[in-house]
């Protein structure tokens, strides 16, 4: 990951680093992106989805305009990744499944476009098919030819199909399949209402994470049916979108992978970052009376009592789906007997190399196993077991309501801690404190008159700068007092000067924007 190294050699952090999800959609993946700080980060599509979630770039890839758009976009350093997910209509399996009677008549599905034999499009397609399969082929070749490009410039990459799909024998796929890992989840296990068989290619071995398989249908899972809707709509069409679970497990994956090549965290990427970094931001936000968004910043008492590793055989772990809470103790072990207290939640699930001795594996240092004075927890496992039957599973313990307020009776009030606010507002506000009411009003009194009285004295040089400008822009600009909001930011030493000089030029509507470093 050479871009990412070249990055964090420079200091970069999270907050630097562009993703590109490139057939975005709903561009679920880039709104998690940007919740974990990737904020330049966006998606790139031919239209504009009626439920997306994030920014999305109108491009069509299609022609070699919007090509040439996109690999513009790849040329930019602080690009480190895509997240590619092509059209898999025209390769879709489903195809081949003759439709039952439903609702009273029988309805003629769609005809298959691609074979095992013909997988980049049949013999004999009529011209409209052609069209489909043509279209849908040139955006696979711009996928095997941006793996290429990724693989060639040290970028990550991430490929989502699903697993049957045709889109993998395709011959534009096959020039390119050497370059990538594979592994296989199931939608339901991530937010689906169904289990949907998705394969992710990859090449970074941090996504194998992403490997949830469906143990079968309970009281508490269950999946909605395939086929043909109530709307006449086939279900299919409802699975397009990402569940949000999924989205955010590819997007934390992302994060994980840039933070262990050294990128910079930053103060509210969730648990990636120290544990001080997030104080600090709690502690700045409680300052100014900002409420915390539980989703997005973990509190000042941190989330879980311990998180901690069960590894063995996957139909002796506990049956949940990720980011799912047990409801009541649950036993995983009988001999001896240990429990998941109730609220306890699975965080991810991951594909276990092997099976040596199973058991617990401790993080954080911790020498407690739910709430228990033990160092280990092996699990009663027949060797023979195969790598491919066993998996790892963290879990997140939660406190008691007396250890939690315990907790936060120990991180004291907010208004105890020192400020950690940009050194301008923290000046201005202590400025203000030290004041009587009498001495705010006066102070603020006497900047207002000096100012205003400034302003009449740069009347004559504002009017002469606007008609410097070019037409159109002091057209929009009139009426605007530059000269006069130059000196305010001149007298109080304001970091960005240059802010002044692109107001009145105009502002860049594509390419990268200058970092200034300014967060006051």
């Amino acid at each position: 990951m050479e871009r990412a190294i070249s990055l964090a050699q420079n200091g970069e952090s999270l907050e630097s680093c562009l993703i590109i999800e490139i057939f975005a959609g709903s561009a679920r993946v880039t709104a998690c992106l940007k919740q974990l700080g990737m904020k330049s980060s966006f998606g790139v599509d031919k239209i504009r989805s009626k439920n997306v979630m994030s920014s999305v770039v109108l491009a069509d890839l299609t022609t070699r305009e919007g090509e040439q758009l996109l690999m513009n976009w790849l040329s930019m350093p602080n690009v480190v990744g895509i997240f590619l997910a092509p059209p898999c209509g025209s390769a879709s399996r489903a195809r081949q499944i003759p439709l039952k009677r439903k609702f009273g008549r029988r309805r003629n599905g769609p005809r298959p476009l691609r074979s095992d034999q013909f997988p980049n499009g049949i013999p004999n397609l009529n011209p409209s098919e052609l069209s489909r399969v043509s279209l849908a082929n040139r955006l696979y070749h711009l996928t095997a030819k941006l793996v290429k490009w990724a693989d060639e410039h040290g970028c990550i990459f991430v490929v989502e199909n699903p697993q049957f799909s045709l889109f993998w024998a395709t011959s534009f796929w096959t020039e390119v399949a050497h370059l990538a890992m594979y592994s296989i989840f199931h939608s339901c296990q991530y937010g689906g209402k169904r289990k949907k068989k998705t394969m992710l290619a990859f090449n970074v071995r941090d996504f194998s994470v992403i490997s949830a398989t469906c143990p079968g249908q309970t009281a508490k899972h269950k999946h909605e049916k395939w086929g043909v809707r109530k709307n006449n709509q086939f279900a299919t069409a409802e699975e397009t979108a990402y569940p949000m679970g999924l989205a955010k497990m590819i997007a934390i994956t992302f994060a994980r992978v840039l933070l262990r090549h050294g990128i910079a965290p930053l103060p509210d990427t969730l648990d990636q970052v120290q544990e001080c970094s997030l104080q600090s931001l709690q502690k700045m936000r409680a300052s100014t009376g900002q409420q915390i968004r539980s989703s997005k910043i973990p509190p000042l008492v941190r989330t879980y009592k311990h998180r901690f590793k069960i590894q063995g055989p996957k139909n002796m772990l506990p049956q949940f789906a990720v980011f799912q809470h047990t409801k009541t103790d649950v036993a995983f072990s009988e001999n001896p007997v240990q429990l998941l207290p109730k609220g306890s939640r699975l965080l991810a699930i991951e594909q276990a190399s092997s099976l040596d001795d199973g058991g617990v594996l401790e993080e954080e240092g911790t020498k407690h196993l739910l709430g228990q004075a033990v160092q280990t927890c092996i699990l009663q496992v027949d060797k023979s077991v195969p790598a491919s039957e066993t998996q790892i599973q963290t879990w997140g313990m939660p406190w008691s309501p007396d250890e939690f307020v315990d907790m936060a009776i120990k991180a004291g009030h907010p208004s105890t801690f020192q400020s950690f606010l940009p050194g301008r507002l923290d000046d201005s506000i202590k400025k203000m404190a030290s004041m009587s009411s009498h001495q705010r009003v006066s102070f603020r009194a006497q900047a207002l008159k000096f100012w205003m009285k400034r302003s009449l004295q740069l009347r004559e040089s504002e009017k002469t700068f606007g008609e410097s400008l070019e037409p159109t822009v002091a057209e929009v600009l009139s009426g605007k007092k530059i000269l006069l909001w130059k000196e305010m930011l001149d007298a109080i030493q304001y970091e960005d000067m240059g802010v002044t000089e692109e107001f009145c030029r105009g502002t860049l509507l594509t390419g990268p924007t200058e970092i200034t470093g300014n967060i006051a």
